[in-house]
């Protein structure tokens, strides 16, 4: 595993790098700690596009993914990661 340190001090832990384009998106009506960490992790990846999705909570409809990875692995040739932050309790 690899770890980085946000800007405030967070520890972040990764156990993968990449080198491509990356996206950090989340749903503008997450908590403001899922909001702060893809924040952070754009931060710290290079080449990246951090994306904040309007509109939708943590149940968003299955549609918006699809449609937010599918234009971005469009852009990115399938040269691309995603990172995405889920809550878990």
């Amino acid at each position: 595993m690899n770890s980085v340190q946000s800007k405030d001090g967070t520890t972040i832990v990764f156990d993968r790098t990449a080198t491509g384009p990356a996206l950090a998106a989340l749903v503008s009506k997450s908590r403001a700690c899922w909001q702060k960490a893809m924040k952070d992790l754009a931060d710290v990846l290079p080449n990246r596009q951090h994306l904040t999705v309007p509109g939708q909570t943590h149940t968003v409809k299955a549609s918006v993914p699809a449609s937010v990875s599918a234009e971005f692995f469009a852009k990115s040739a399938g040269t691309s990661t995603i990172a995405l932050a889920h809550q878990t309790s």
